[in-house]
């Protein structure tokens, strides 16, 4: 007898043998034993996912000389031809290669015709959603009020294809993608039916390739058996299918967390000789920075994380030199930097750049003051590093803090300038949120009291350089109210014209998570615009800045006006100099 395919091989020939979908098969359990089976049914889901073998135990079932509790017995001659595909009352058709208006008519007017043997005559057009608009035209009557004996069973991957008018004649069934654990099982008891040896860890990591479909996983099985020559191991399925050793993805992230250079480069080295795709190792490698979290937080077990015993335990000893804001921080890097490594022309380079950059971001958060775990919105810091912070921004703030007619004056200037940089950020790609650079370093709060006010510009400046179109945006707020649960920032009216942009619903979710992500605080942010009699004292970033660059310009045109040189010009000739430039004496050809 010639070999046949594991696929084919087992197949399922009862609802007994099937796996998973529970919610299909027991409802057509229940329907064939109330006698309530419908005429017309659509199967819909996933290829690979049990929709023509569904079909085909329907109509064994239906048409079994011995049912047994709405089971076919699988021995009589009706539920042999139907296994080998002779019935004559069977009759399945192709619809991407029958899909024309004239093999429907032929269909209808066959239809009439009483079943050779039995009850029932089935039809099972798989891919149904390839029939023509004429072609399901022609269906529609018929369909509907089909003879007694006659029972449709469509099946199709892309049911939003098909007409309404047809789903509306038909009950609808949805297969959903198999559970890791429901495959791996699967392949264990037909590796244990044929007398195959397996790891554990080799048949879960073709159970995580199969995405969901017993009938890749079943094919992947058959090919790994031909490799491995009756022996599976964790090992061979990795050469055969080109995956990433777990160990290799291990070791990179235990090099990040120990600040390990040395073992890094080790394992990019590893990595550069092993061939690996490098886009595939950076997907991995998100999957293994999401299991160290779950390990972390310890709500997990082997079936949740889909690994190994082994990966578990390594995984345990790695995350006691990782905080749970490292993994977060980790993981957006990495997915922001996986998502770039598509448009690099080189993506092995691209990777490894990334995971040096990974390494590096331990040595930036260690050199802040970390912000206590215990403490409700990160507000309490060392004694030392709170009076440092706040004494820093105190001194900054007095020393660049002007009038309110000074800033408005100064924000009107600038107004026509930021509202061109605004609309041509706006027409610009935004940033998704899983897009967004999230390298900049968390600002802990300076002292008990929530006194954000005093850090404001910092955590702007620590926005722009994480997402520019909206620390833009930021720079023009000044915090003017906050209690507990809120913080109210407060747009100046020469600048009304960025309030809807701001408080767009994804701005605001945006500026809430840099606050969870860079102070640890949980508070909700709203927006409002300040009319001139209710400017706040506290200013914003933008205002800050443009004293500052005032109050430099004007402290290098007082020095240059007090020269002597120049007195003594404007004594020469009994006048007043109204405009004085700087030569580069670098440079003399330049014009002034």
């Amino acid at each position: 007898m010639a070999y046949q395919v594991i696929a084919r091989k087992f197949r399922p020939q009862s609802f007994t043998d099937f796996v998973g979908q529970s919610h299909v098969t027991q409802t057509l359990l229940n329907a064939l034993a109330a006698d309530r089976f419908p005429h017309a049914l659509l199967l819909t889901g996933p290829r690979g996912t049990g929709k023509t073998t569904t079909a085909r135990i329907i109509a064994k079932t239906l048409l079994c000389e011995n049912p047994q509790n709405q089971h076919p017995c699988g021995q009589c001659r009706s539920c042999q031809d139907i296994a080998d595909g002779n019935h004559l009352d069977v009759i399945e058709i192709d619809g991407a290669s029958n899909n024309g208006v004239d093999h429907i008519r032929e269909l209808r007017d066959t239809i009439g015709y009483m079943p050779s043997s039995g009850k029932y005559k089935v039809y099972i057009i798989d891919e149904v959603h390839m029939l023509s608009t004429s072609a399901f035209n022609a269906l529609l009557k018929t369909l509907e009020e089909p003879p007694e004996h006659v029972i449709f069973i469509f099946a199709t991957t892309e049911v939003q294809k098909i007409p309404a008018t047809i789903l509306s004649r038909c009950q609808r069934f949805d297969f959903r993608n198999h559970t890791l654990i429901d495959i791996k099982n699967n392949l264990q008891k037909i590796c244990e039916s044929d007398n195959i040896q397996f790891e554990d860890s080799a048949l879960l990591m073709i159970a995580k390739q199969a995405n969901g479909s017993i009938r890749d996983s079943l094919t992947l099985l058959d090919q790994l058996i031909s490799f491995s020559h009756g022996e599976l191991t964790l090992q061979s399925v990795m050469n055969v299918l080109g995956l990433t050793d777990r160990n290799l993805l291990l070791s990179c992230l235990k090099a990040i967390a120990l600040n390990d250079s040395e073992l890094m480069y080790q394992t990019v080295r590893q990595f550069k000789n092993s061939g690996y795709d490098p886009k595939l190792f950076a997907e991995e490698f998100l999957e293994v920075i999401r299991n160290s979290l779950m390990v972390l937080k310890g709500c997990y077990d082997q079936n949740s994380l889909d690994i190994s015993e082994y990966e578990i335990s390594e995984l345990k000893d790695i995350v006691e030199n990782l905080s749970e804001e490292m993994i977060h921080l980790l993981f957006d890097v990495m997915l922001s930097g996986t998502q770039r490594l598509n448009f690099n022309s080189d993506a092995r380079l691209g990777l490894e750049m990334l995971l040096f950059k990974l390494l590096s971001l331990p040595r930036l958060t260690q050199s802040l003051p970390s912000v206590p775990k215990n403490h409700k919105n990160g507000s309490k810091v060392k004694k030392n590093t709170e009076s440092t912070i706040e004494s820093q921004s105190k001194e900054k703030t007095q020393a660049t803090l002007p009038d309110d007619k000074a800033i408005d004056k100064e924000e009107t200037l600038e107004a026509t300038n930021i509202k061109t940089e605004v609309d041509e950020s706006s027409e610009s790609k935004e940033l998704s949120p899983s897009e967004e650079k999230t390298t900049s370093i968390p600002v802990p709060f300076p002292d008990d009291e929530h006194k954000v006010g005093k850090t404001w510009d910092e955590f702007v400046n620590a926005v722009k350089q994480a997402n520019g179109f909206l620390g833009a945006l930021l720079e023009h707020t000044s915090l003017v109210k906050e209690d507990s649960e809120a913080l109210h920032l407060g747009l100046p009216s020469k600048m009304r014209f960025l309030y809807d942009k701001l408080a767009e619903q994804k701005n605001i979710e945006r500026t809430e998570n840099f606050l969870k992500n860079f102070w640890n605080d949980q508070r909700q942010v709203y927006v409002e615009i300040l009319e001139k009699d209710h400017l706040h004292e506290n200013l914003s970033p933008k205002a800050i800045e443009s004293k500052v660059k005032e109050q430099k310009a004007k402290q290098v045109a007082e020095s240059i006006e007090s020269h002597p040189l120049v007195q003594a010009t404007e004594k020469v000739f009994k006048d007043h100099i109204t405009k004085v430039g700087v030569i580069d004496i670098k440079t003399p050809q330049q014009e002034i």
